[in-house]
């Protein structure tokens, strides 16, 4: 991990972590169906790279998927990457493989050009803005010619924008989650960044698609432990940082308040924060 990467992370890397990014996963299933965007054909998909893995449940759905629906005797392949081993799943399943390494890195040259698909997932939190360009370099060497790129990133206006309206409530978890996070050069506007990026790189049949789960109530209580989950990490962390508090135990307690607060008097922004841009687009053939 770079000493720039290691500022720019704020969540932390351990079991609870682990149990929070499985049950996201879960939730933002229930509105981003399917896995797979429309430009890539499941069945041509044999050899997958999914960076930023984590517990690597994002691949094990994927491999689920192509077995019940896709079966082949072309065996497939699914390789997990990302900065830390901490969530790493413990797995005997030849298929699958887990290996460390920092997409600001260029990859070795034995991954080069090895995969149908690079599947990209919620590094806003871990990468600067001016860093999207070099990791999109360094994932486009792993791709085949042809290979196609799909690139997520939650739509993260809808905290780094500070409201105008709304209850105050609102207005002070946006200001303590931009005055934690926002200086270390983040990008306020993830998926604009890399949709600029991916068009930059000339993929061809680069489209931006948003899923949000605004207008399916049903959803609407697990948008709230979502929030809760991940927000009180982010505000209480940002606290910390910013010097507001100067313990453990304070930034925790007010950042609950916040949050109970906000999910009395504007629950419905919990619906919109969950909004995922995904990118997606083919490497060129020649």
């Amino acid at each position: 991990m770079t000493p720039q990467s290691e500022e720019i992370y704020i969540l932390r890397r351990d079991g609870t972590e682990s149990k929070r990014l499985d049950k996201q996963h879960e939730f933002i299933q229930q509105y981003t169906k399917p896995l797979f965007e429309e430009l890539i054909p499941p069945g041509e998909i044999f050899a997958i790279a999914d960076i930023g893995t984590g517990t690597g449940i994002w691949l094990h759905d994927v491999a689920k998927m192509l077995r019940q629906q896709y079966p082949t005797a072309q065996p497939r392949r699914y390789h997990g990457f990302d900065i830390s081993a901490d969530q790493f799943p413990i797995t005997a399943d030849d298929e699958f493989k887990f290996t460390v390494h920092n997409v600001l890195t260029p990859f070795p040259a034995e991954e080069h050009g090895r995969y149908d698909l690079v599947h990209v997932r919620f590094l806003l939190l871990a990468l600067a803005k001016d860093q999207y360009q070099t990791a999109l370099s360094n994932l486009t060497s792993l791709l085949k010619p042809g290979g196609y790129l799909q690139w997520e990133e939650f739509d993260n206006r809808g905290w780094t924008a500070t409201p105008h309206t709304g209850p105050p409530v609102l207005f002070e978890i946006c200001r303590i989650m931009i005055a934690g996070i926002a200086p270390t050069g983040i990008s306020l506007s993830a998926t604009e960044t890399v949709l600029e990026e991916v068009t930059k790189a000339k993929f061809d049949d680069t489209t931006i698609t948003y899923h949000s789960p605004i207008g399916e109530p049903q959803l609407q209580g697990m948008a709230l432990d979502w929030l809760r989950a991940a927000a009180s990490v982010m505000v209480s962390r940002s606290l910390l940082r910013t010097g507001e508090e100067s313990s453990d135990a304070d930034a925790v307690r007010r950042a609950e308040t916040l949050l109970d607060g906000c999910e009395v008097e504007c629950p419905e922004w919990a619906l919109e924060v969950c909004r995922v841009g995904r990118i997606s687009g083919r490497k060129a053939l020649l």
